[in-house]
């Protein structure tokens, strides 16, 4: 171990830290796009991804790769 590495102790607190900023600024994003349109790419059958990277559920007869319109 090198000795200018931070202690995995302090590592694991970061990234927890870092980990519950995402998940707040996530919520706060979908929250700030409640009721808007974007396309979705969809992923696995009944699962998409939208432009702004909200994961939503979909029509699970919708095709893998296609683009569909979701309201958030």
């Amino acid at each position: 171990e090198r000795p200018d590495q931070v202690a995995p102790d302090v590592k694991a607190a970061r990234a927890a830290r870092l980990r519950a900023l995402s998940d707040k600024l996530a919520v706060a994003d979908r929250a700030a796009r409640a009721d808007t349109a974007e396309l979705a790419l969809v992923e696995r059958p009944g699962h998409a991804t939208t432009e702004s990277y909200h994961e939503v559920a979909v029509d699970p007869a919708a095709p893998v790769g296609a683009l569909v319109a979701v309201t958030l």
